[in-house]
Formats: C-alpha cells, structure tokens, sequence
C-alpha cells in the first residue's frame, strides 16, 4: 500500500498545529491595540490568579501543539519501520512540553492531570529504555 497520501494528511495536521500557533500568538502580540474583550479576559481572574485570558491562551497554544503531534505521530506511523519505542519517546516530549504550557497559563487541577500523565509517559519510557538494554 502507498503511504503517500496518509503521509499528506499528517503533514497537513502538523502545519494546522504550526500555522494556529503562530497565526494566534502573531496576532495577539502584534496588535497596536488590545481589543477591549481581550483586556476584560485579562481582568477577570478565575482560579489561584490566572485570568481568563490565560486560560484563553493556554488551550489555544495547547490545541495548536495537539494538532501538530497528531500529524507527527500519523506521519510515523505511516512509516513501515517505526518503532513503539520512538513513538513513546516522542509522545513523553509532547506531553511535557503541554505539562510546561499547563503550569504557565492554567489553574492546578489541569496541572495536575498532565503532570500525572507526563510522569507516567516518563516513567513508561524510562522502563522501555532498561528493558532495551537488558
């Protein structure tokens, strides 16, 4: 079978992911004004000092990088000669790097839930590794 096209629609998943990113935070970041919906996110705070905005921005950068490593983990699964083992190593680098984004801009219990996930997906990979080598 011919993977051509599967591999097409991961690349179009990983620049979804890229273009949301950059397209959201470009366009918050260079705006001459901030809109007046924006300054009343920023305002309103919602749980242990995070404001809506926060909130706003958090799930808007974490649906960008979900997107995208969903295209990157379709793409290597398109590949005949991937293995499980870089599959895990890749989706524990994904999951820290949304357990970073959670600590910035979201309250504790979602903090929590990633971090509890990204330590498991760490502990899973760690016991991969020793596994390997024996």
């Amino acid at each position: 079978m011919n993977d051509r096209y599967f591999r097409l629609g991961a690349i179009l998943f990983m620049l979804t992911g890229l273009i949301h990113i950059a397209v959201h935070l470009g366009a918050i970041s260079f705006a001459k004004t901030i809109p007046p919906i924006f300054e009343n996110m920023m305002n309103t705070t919602i749980a242990e000092g995070k404001s809506v905005y926060d909130f706003y921005i958090g799930f808007s950068v974490v649906m960008g990088l979900m997107l995208f490593a969903f295209g990157w983990q379709t793409w290597n699964f398109a590949k005949a000669n991937t293995l499980i083992f870089k599959l895990k190593i890749e989706t524990t680098l994904i999951s820290l790097i949304a357990f970073g984004l959670t600590i910035c801009y979201f309250p504790l219990v979602p903090i929590v839930f990633v971090g509890t996930a990204s330590f498991l997906f760490v502990w899973s990979s760690i016991r991969v590794i020793q596994l390997t080598k024996s």
